[in-house]
């Protein structure tokens, strides 16, 4: 990653299922392009869970920022949607209800605050080297 001040990208998506497959292909090519193909596995699939959450409950428009600076990732997926998302425990059959356990359990840190209209899911990566 060239440059001394952060890099930024920045995604906007509407509520439809071809959105979570977008921003994993933006994700991919913004992360390549910082020569970080190191940790795109795992944020590529952080960003598709909450892509995907945002689009079953917010039904909102969605904007993706993804902030890589000092060594760490900073991702945040902005909705319309005031509530925020709560880990459950999903159940051996349930077919949903792991995405925040994995954001939870693969990222250093994640929270919620408020934005204009709305919340903002984030989430942060140590980017290693």
């Amino acid at each position: 990653m060239a440059g001394t001040g952060p890099l930024e990208a920045r995604l906007t998506l509407r509520p439809v299922p071809a959105s979570a497959g977008l921003a994993r292909r933006f994700v991919c090519s913004t992360l390549s392009g910082w020569g970080r193909d190191d940790v795109t596995d795992d944020v590529t699939l952080l960003v598709s869970e909450l892509v995907t959450n945002a689009m079953l409950h917010a039904r909102s428009d969605i904007a993706l920022v993804v902030v890589a600076e000092r060594g760490r990732l900073r991702v945040e997926v902005q909705d319309g949607s005031p509530v925020p998302p709560s880990p459950r425990v999903a159940g051996a059959d349930a077919m949903s209800g792991r995405g925040m356990a994995l954001v939870e359990t693969l990222s250093a840190e994640w929270g919620v605050r408020r934005v204009t209209g709305g919340k903002g899911v984030w989430f942060t990566m140590v980017l290693p080297g």
